[in-house]
């Protein structure tokens, strides 16, 4: 029932991914270039953050995912894409 309820939040959270991001959604004008960066295992959030300092335009979409660990269900913010975030 549990996990049911699960799949459930994370669908409707799925809707939700774009309010979720952390910083503005790409601009869908095709003057501009968005380029896919692949990072290390969980270090989406430390890759963003330098990238930035840099001075460029990212964009990582996170999810709001309800995962059950140790029989207590426990809402948690992942990037939608593992290991990738997005780069102007």
């Amino acid at each position: 029932m549990l996990k049911k309820q699960s799949v459930i939040n994370a669908q409707q959270n799925s809707q939700n991914a774009a309010e979720s991001a952390r910083t503005s959604s790409p601009p869908s004008t095709p003057s501009t270039s968005w380029y896919l960066v692949h990072t290390k295992p969980r270090q989406e959030d430390t890759a963003l953050i330098n990238l930035e300092q840099q001075g460029y335009m990212c964009y990582l979409p996170k999810l709001q995912i309800e995962r059950i660990r140790r029989h207590k269900a426990k809402v948690v913010i992942e990037p939608m894409f593992p290991r990738y975030l997005f780069i102007q």
